[in-house]
């Protein structure tokens, strides 16, 4: 949603954070590049009352493993990369796989 000015509300209730469709869009592009059903891949965005934003992803349940990896090593890497560009413009950032 855009307001008169042309700035993005990502959730539609909170205030204007350009930001967070870039973020969902970097997630699900690094993340349609590890599974095989690229079609299944979404990511939606949530302001919380903290001021952090959380993005729940969500892939074919048959692809879940791919996302995690061995250990867990793959999902920790994502979201370090997302946490990293989004912290350092001041706001944590949650990645949560959604099943």
């Amino acid at each position: 949603m855009a307001d008169e000015q042309g700035t993005a509300d990502f959730t539609g209730t909170g205030p204007a954070d350009v930001e967070a469709p870039m973020m969902e869009d970097l997630l699900e592009r690094l993340v349609k590049g590890l599974v095989d059903k690229p079609e299944e891949v979404s990511v939606e965005g949530f302001d919380e009352s903290d001021g952090s934003v959380t993005l729940e992803l969500r892939v074919a349940e048959d692809e879940a493993g791919k996302v995690i990896g061995r250990g867990g090593r793959t999902i920790n890497a994502l979201r370090q990369v997302v946490r990293a560009h989004k912290e350092a413009r001041g706001r944590k950032v949650v990645v949560d796989l959604v099943d």
